[in-house]
């Protein structure tokens, strides 16, 4: 079984055991079948109750978890799901599947390999390693033009003027 990370516990929600998890996760439909959540380092299973996608947030009630107390002792734990049950749509990737990927830029060239993203608020970041330097660059439309699981492409003009902000 493969799991996929989805947020951490950043704290209770109200008083009757609802968790607030911050995530990369920005839309409610690949929540919908998720049943089942493992949360902390040692993975303990809990039966998902209710999960929601709201404002930035995931809003997580957990079988067992009833009261503001018993939420306290999960604040900044990760949580998980089984990679099978994140529902995408088409065109829609997981950010997981396209690290490690190669990029190159609209003529064919090659330009590096994705290593990492990272969300600050405004817009994911994403780390490239190109000619063996570590770049961060925006993950913007008009910068990676074309993503597929193969390979991700990138606007040669934009994508060196925006790491050229770094």
């Amino acid at each position: 079984m493969q799991k996929f990370y989805i947020g951490k516990i950043v704290k209770p929600q109200g008083v009757k055991g609802e968790l607030k998890l911050a995530t990369s996760i920005d839309n409610n439909d690949m929540l919908k079948n998720i049943t089942t959540v493992f949360v902390g380092e040692n993975g303990e299973e809990c039966e998902v109750v209710k999960i929601v996608y709201r404002l930035g947030f995931i809003y997580l009630t957990i079988k067992n978890c009833t009261d503001r107390n018993m939420a306290e002792l999960y604040r900044n734990k990760k949580v998980y799901a089984q990679k099978q049950q994140i529902q995408t749509k088409q065109n829609e990737f997981l950010v997981e599947d396209l690290i490690g990927l190669d990029v190159y830029d609209e003529n064919g060239d090659y330009v590096g390999q994705i290593l990492d993203f990272e969300n600050y608020g405004a817009n994911d970041i994403i780390y490239i390693l190109e000619d063996k330097r570590e770049y961060s660059v925006a993950f913007l439309k008009e910068i990676f033009v074309d993503i597929s699981t193969a390979k991700v492409v990138v606007s040669r003009r934009k994508y060196d003027e925006a790491k050229l902000c770094e």
